[in-house]
């Protein structure tokens, strides 16, 4: 196992102090599993001061948000490293630290020579199952260790050991004591690497617990059915956050008989979604929720006029509509007409956004009398009339149609 220079500087750096540095975790995992991999971590018997002081002495910049883990952010040669000390009673063990670890595909290390296993966590990975070498210590030290457990099997397509999986559900209600910005960032991974493990958070009763009012578990027959529909390879493939929770939010909705769009603001809201991503999501259920006239023109002027889309969105739209086949053909289709116009329009390189316009606000403040917010309305005006007549977007033309004004 090859290691990048600036990992094999930093353990060099440590064990010039007199003290041990592994390699462990993720990397080795990924390593063994043929997947590239860019985050290494380190666990040493260094203690958490002297780390600092190391760092200070060579000017290497740190975070030191993960404290009370005793772990230090490290940045070298614009690369970051997380710098664990040991875990467990004894600081110099590093065996001790690797049974404390979260699973056992997580608990190896290396020291520049072999993979050190203490946990049997090469067998599993070649088993491609998820265990935990103590599961009751493991989801009692933390219990969002419950949806990184389903996280692994997300990204790894592994089947989660049945003692470990019967053992994390007891602690199921200690989830809502874990901060909700640890929670959103594992559903997060969850949905950008298979989508379809949702449909074992849900059987799990998992999602009861994560979205409260929401009565999931009830009914997750028949949320596993519209999953399975909605998230089509091609959807996954795409690896599109925003999509992937507009798709479950209607889905949810759906299995529920509740409003989407109320489906999406409280959960969106309860898991603190960016002003930019719940603005994204809504723009997608407003485009689902449109009554699509015949006319594609109309349809896609609406959404970029009245809904206010941009390029990001309608790639968003383009990829979210292709896990509405099987859940709603008829707005798959209105939406894939959309996207064809869409096409045509940049193809022959026709008005698309109000900003190609051929003339700026600045032609309409020289050319007419019109001034603050009428220019803006003057503006949509002409975005409309051209729109609708692509002939007419060019510069000359509409100047001499300013000047008549």
């Amino acid at each position: 196992m090859n290691l990048p220079p600036y990992i094999v500087k930093l353990i060099s750096l440590i064990q010039k102090k007199g003290y041990e540095a592994y390699l462990v975790g993720g990397a080795i995992r990924d390593f063994l599993l043929k997947i590239k991999s860019s985050d290494y971590d380190l666990a040493t018997n260094m203690p958490y001061d002297e780390i600092l002081s190391l760092c200070k002495e060579k000017k290497l910049k740190t975070n030191t948000q993960g404290i009370k883990h005793e772990t230090v952010g490290i940045v070298l040669n614009h690369n970051y490293i997380e710098v664990t000390c040991f875990r467990g009673l004894d600081k110099d063990r590093l065996e001790e630290d690797l049974k404390l670890r979260d699973f056992t595909i997580n608990s190896l290390a290396f020291n520049g020579k072999g993979i050190i296993d203490v946990t049997g966590g090469v067998s599993d990975i070649n088993k491609k199952i998820i265990r935990a070498y103590n599961p009751h210590r493991c989801f009692k030290d933390d219990p969002l260790r419950i949806l990184r457990m389903f996280r692994f099997k997300a990204k790894c397509n592994f089947k989660i050991d049945e003692s470990t999986h019967s053992t994390a559900l007891k602690y199921i209600d200690r989830l809502n004591y874990v901060a909700i910005e640890r929670v959103k960032d594992e559903l997060d991974k969850i949905l950008l690497s298979n989508p379809l493990v949702i449909n074992n958070l849900a059987s799990s009763t998992i999602l009861d617990t994560l979205f409260d009012k929401y009565v999931v578990f009830s009914n997750y027959k028949e949320l596993i059915k519209l999953v399975n529909k909605g998230y089509t390879p091609d959807l996954v493939k795409q690896k599109n956050l925003i999509a992937n929770y507009a798709l479950l939010f209607i889905i949810i909705g759906t299995i529920n008989n509740i409003d989407n769009m109320t489906v999406a603001t409280k959960l969106m809201s309860k898991f603190i979604f960016s002003n930019v991503s719940t603005q994204r999501i809504k723009k997608l259920l407003k485009a689902y929720e449109y009554s699509y006239p015949l006319d594609k023109a109309s349809n896609l002027f609406h959404l970029i006029n009245d809904l206010g889309f941009d390029n990001t969105d309608l790639d968003n739209l383009f990829t979210f509509n292709k896990g509405l086949n099987q859940i709603n053909s008829e707005k798959h289709r209105a939406i894939n007409s959309v996207k064809n116009e869409y096409l045509t329009r940049k193809k022959n390189n026709y008005l698309i956004f109000i900003d190609d316009l051929a003339v700026t606000g600045e032609d309409i403040i020289n050319y007419t009398k019109k001034r603050n917010r009428e220019i803006g309305i003057l503006k949509k005006e002409l975005f409309k009339m051209c729109f609708f007549n692509n002939n007419f977007n060019n510069n000359e033309k509409l100047i001499t149609f300013l000047k008549t004004i």
